[in-house]
């Protein structure tokens, strides 16, 4: 087939493919489709890992309402502040701090600062184990968003 013959081709099809959807684009979306509404309120969620005195510890970030995880990190680098969600649109936020493998023998910590778009939520998530060699500790905690926090663009 010469070129010139699979360009009418294509040109066919695309005619075709054309008017058969003339009504397409002022039809209502298909049956089960929902758009999904640009976020009201969004704010960038960071947390940081302020202490860690065990060998192990582990930062968390999640919508205590949907249960969705936003982040979940292994040994971040203390003072490191790590961004969770840049179009955080809900107005809770839940974090978990986790201490692991406590060197000993005195007792271990571990804290976590969370904010909302630069404020703090709270005071510090934190934990501290027996004082003991090998003990562990967590902490979770809901915290609301101020309507302080500045509303970011997504």
């Amino acid at each position: 087939m010469s070129r010139a013959a699979a360009g009418r081709g294509f040109l066919a099809i695309s005619l075709l493919a054309a008017a058969a959807c003339l009504d397409c684009h002022d039809s209502p979306a298909p049956i089960g489709f929902t758009p999904t509404p640009a976020p009201a309120n969004p704010r960038t969620i960071t947390v940081t890992l302020d202490q860690c005195d065990c060998l192990n510890c582990r930062v968390g970030v999640i919508n205590p309402v949907s249960g969705l995880g936003l982040l979940s990190r292994v040994d971040p680098l203390p003072g490191l502040e790590v961004t969770a969600d840049t179009c955080y649109n809900a107005s809770t936020v839940k974090v978990t701090v986790e201490c692991g493998d406590c060197p000993g023998p005195s007792a271990c910590t571990a804290s976590a600062t969370l904010k909302a778009s630069g404020v703090t939520l709270g005071p510090p998530a934190s934990c501290t184990t027996a004082p003991f060699p090998g003990q562990s500790c967590a902490d979770n905690q809901i915290d609301t968003i101020p309507g302080t926090a500045p509303v970011v663009g997504c």
